[in-house]
């Protein structure tokens, strides 16, 4: 994973053979496992990322108002888009 890490272990479950107070001495059992874990963000490498992101370029040899107008609408269209991505 590039932006998080997994910290994880696996835990051992005991419990005594017996029901009631275990004797003295008596060692619990393994009867099963837990998994635990938690996803951690690596931040320098996300802040590395939000550097780079979403950059484009419109250009063109158009000289006509009335044909820019398309043109305008997919700019407001990208703009809008990549507002939403911040």
């Amino acid at each position: 994973m590039k932006w998080h890490r997994v910290n994880g272990k696996i835990v051992p479950i005991k419990k005594y053979a017996s029901p009631g107070r275990p004797a003295k001495g008596a060692v619990p059992a393994i009867v099963g496992w837990c998994v635990q874990g938690e996803l951690v963000e690596k931040q320098a490498e996300i802040v590395q990322a939000r550097q780079w992101k979403g950059r484009f370029i419109l250009a063109t040899n158009e000289l006509d108002a009335e044909a820019l107008g398309a043109i305008r609408k997919i700019i407001r269209v990208k703009l809008y888009y990549f507002s939403d991505c911040a």
